[in-house]
């Protein structure tokens, strides 16, 4: 059955009123619509969402659910602290003559500028560790060359959105992940 027809089914029905400016999915049932929401990818979400008020307020809704959020690659956490980590950061200096490289310890400007381009973000501690572990790069002797940082962050609004990325290693958790300076600024409070 397609998409068009099931709307026509609803549009015909005397049991559910349409709610004026909002189109034919405000006359579907909240249960009916988060089916519907789960089997789409998440650039149609994102557009249903944009529809109207009521449509953001349910897509919001509906991706609180973790199970419907894991299926769109999208999830709304709403407002909570995250654990940030940023971009690698160098710790070892090399220079013309220097094989081996000297330490270096980064200064804060350095950690903070690793936070600007991409973020992973993780629900909880020992998940954010073991990514900073795995990324972690030492030099063939040894060395510490470049590690990420983290940090912890708020989310400003809780009706704030984040991509949802595929598990990569053992996380126990949701690793999310904003990847663009101005969703960067927009969604996070950086403590």
């Amino acid at each position: 059955m397609k998409l068009k027809n099931l709307f026509n089914i609803f549009k015909e029905s005397d049991d559910v009123t349409k709610i004026e400016n909002n189109g034919d999915l405000s006359t579907l049932p909240p249960e009916v619509l988060q089916i519907i929401v789960s089997y789409l990818d998440s650039k149609s979400v994102l557009n249903v969402r944009t529809l109207s008020k009521d449509h953001l307020e349910k897509i919001h809704y509906f991706l609180s659910d973790l199970e419907v959020a894991k299926k769109t690659g999208l999830v709304n956490l709403g407002l909570q602290n995250l654990i940030a980590v940023g971009k690698n950061v160098m710790h070892r200096k090399y220079g013309i003559s220097d094989f081996y490289g000297k330490p270096k310890e980064p200064g804060s400007k350095e950690i903070n500028k690793s936070f600007e381009k991409r973020v992973t973000l993780f629900t909880n501690e020992t998940d954010a560790d073991a990514h900073i572990k795995k990324h972690t790069q030492n030099s063939e002797f040894g060395y510490l060359e470049s590690k990420p940082h983290k940090t912890v962050v708020t989310v400003k609004n809780q009706n704030t959105l984040f991509r949802i990325q595929k598990p990569i290693g053992k996380e126990t958790d949701l690793v999310l992940s904003v990847s663009d300076k101005e969703e960067i600024t927009k969604k996070l409070e950086f403590k």
